[in-house]
């Protein structure tokens, strides 16, 4: 039950049988027993903040397309610098979105990102 072994985030979620079930060797621990695995769970930050910031855009800066790489993305929006609406999609469902910004100006854009767990805000630019 890891965050999403998909992209490689071994961290724990709330649900895993691995919290609280390792044997402490000395080492720092949150909770009442190490947890096996590498990271120890830490409720205070809860699985959704991992998630959000395995949202990723590459290349940046880019000159043709760009991708976007999140985790079950529901919508993705990408605005100029100047704030007007230059990409929408919705209803994606995806984990990876690949977007032809040829037709793009150059300069800085906003891209808005949305999925089940909250939304996160990436710039990039276009050369």
């Amino acid at each position: 039950m890891f965050a999403d072994p998909y992209y490689l985030d071994f961290h724990l979620t709330e649900t895993s049988p691995c919290i609280d079930a390792g044997i402490d060797i000395g080492l720092e621990y949150i909770g009442e027993a190490p947890d096996m695995g590498c990271y120890e769970y830490d409720p205070s930050i809860g699985i959704n903040n991992y998630q959000m910031n395995n949202l990723k855009i590459y290349p940046n800066p880019a000159k043709s397309e760009i991708t976007v790489r999140g985790i079950n993305m529901s919508s993705v929006l990408i605005f100029d610098i100047s704030g007007k609406l230059v990409f929408e999609r919705n209803n994606i469902n995806k984990n990876q979105l690949n977007i032809n910004i040829t037709n793009f100006d150059k300069g800085i854009y906003i891209l808005h990102i949305f999925n089940s767990f909250g939304n996160k805000t990436h710039k990039f630019i276009i050369e």
